[in-house]
């Protein structure tokens, strides 16, 4: 039973773990590129907003807050904070069903720093 269970919850896990990195990947590449990008797109909409039209100059300073590092890279945080507190949840499980007991602290602070992001 347990080797069945353990089949079972291997592919899901991959598919989180492969998730996991793709993440961690776009987090790293946010770094350093997207804020050169960001601020210049930010520079480009002050410019804009006082110069031309307010409506294309806030789209523009929109934008540079999505590339910005509080924008998709911290969504890409905090999804990653999620599946890891998920992965840590089924792995667990399958310790749970072989009889190893893991301690619930572990998860709850997993789930605080989670909901800490947002």
């Amino acid at each position: 039973m347990k080797l069945i269970f353990k089949i079972l919850t291997a592919p899901v896990v991959l598919v989180i773990d492969l998730f996991t990195l793709i993440c961690i990947g776009v987090i790293s590449f946010s770094g350093i590129l997207l804020r050169l990008v960001s601020g210049t797109i930010a520079i480009l909409g002050v410019a804009v907003l006082a110069t031309y039209s307010p409506k294309n100059g806030l789209i523009l300073l929109t934008i540079a807050f999505l590339f910005s590092p509080m924008g998709i890279p911290m969504l890409a945080v905090w999804i990653l904070s999620v599946l890891q507190g998920k992965m840590q949840r089924s792995k667990n499980s399958v310790d749970y069903a072989n009889g190893n007991y893991i301690q619930e602290m572990e998860l709850d602070a997993l789930e605080a720093e989670a909901r800490s992001l947002l």
